[in-house]
């Protein structure tokens, strides 16, 4: 076990947003899922298939166990109309939804990610 620790949360605010067809218009959704900070080597262990390489099936359970909440959603419903309440079924809806799961993952990685700074 290591002595040291990163000076960052181990939560990250994941802000999310997209368009999708929608019968004959268009709707944009926008939203932020609360995501576990993963190391390099906990993502890689985390996507990879038997083969050592990264598996969309794998991603998509990864993605799945380490988002712990959102806010503002309003793409996923509940029984009654309104915005359904974050649990794990209601998060497998929206990354069931074709493209989701890739705009989810392409959020994650870029906040999850160190930036150059400009000085």
């Amino acid at each position: 076990m290591s002595n040291y620790t990163l000076a960052v949360a181990n939560t990250l605010a994941v802000p999310v947003s997209f368009k999708i067809a929608d019968g004959t218009k268009t709707s944009s959704f926008a939203f932020t899922l609360v995501m576990e900070r993963q190391s390099e080597d906990d993502w890689n262990a985390g996507v990879a298939g038997e083969d050592g390489n990264p598996k969309s099936e794998k991603i998509k359970q990864h993605l799945l166990s380490i988002t712990k909440g959102w806010k503002d959603q309003r793409f996923v419903l509940d029984a009654d109309g309104q915005p359904a309440e974050f649990c794990t079924e209601a998060l497998e809806v929206m990354l069931s939804t074709v493209g989701v799961g890739d705009v989810v993952l392409r959020s994650y990685m870029k906040e999850n990610s160190a930036k150059v700074k400009n000085s």
